[in-house]
């Protein structure tokens, strides 16, 4: 038995029903698609590594044409960015969402380890867990590296109040 292999079907099932969704406003329509994409390139880079994906890959994960992914995303590298993006975008909810949390600073740790260790395992925080910067441009380095910047510094923060606790 191959467990990875069947939560990889499932999860390819999942991602194939987020291509499927529908909405009536065309604005969320196009963003539920994006979404789409990005999770679906997020499953790929962990599976089979960002450099072996391809946008064919992505493609035939969603039973899509080459031109249909490039009506939401213009290369492979913006893809891997967004997936970031979106990465640290939770994570920044989540550290905002401990902050709103009532009790001392050990019970906000308590609680953002547990939350923490949810998020690393969906297909967005586990692309940040793996995510190496050599293959990204200048520009995109530093976007990222900004972003990781900011989180650390706030869990670090987070860590040391709960020790002090």
């Amino acid at each position: 038995l191959n467990p990875g292999a069947n939560k990889s079907a499932k999860t390819e099932a999942a991602v194939s029903i987020l291509w499927g969704r529908k909405s009536k406003d065309p604005e969320k329509q196009r963003e539920l698609k994006r979404v789409a994409v990005l999770r679906t390139a997020a499953i790929a880079f962990l599976e089979k590594g960002y450099h072996e994906t391809t946008i064919d890959d992505i493609a035939a994960r969603l039973n899509v044409t080459k031109p249909s992914i490039y009506a939401y995303v213009e290369t492979k590298e913006q893809i891997l960015v967004e997936c970031a993006q979106l990465g640290y975008q939770r994570l920044d909810e989540l550290l905002t969402w401990i902050k709103s949390q009532q009790g001392n600073a050990l019970h906000k740790l308590r609680l953002f380890f547990r939350a923490y260790a949810a998020y690393a395992m969906d297909e967005f925080g586990m692309c940040l867990v793996m995510l190496s910067d050599r293959a990204l441009i200048e520009e995109n380095k530093k976007r990222i590296h900004d972003m990781k910047a900011d989180i650390q510094k706030r869990i670090r923060k987070l860590v040391a109040d709960g020790i002090a606790d």
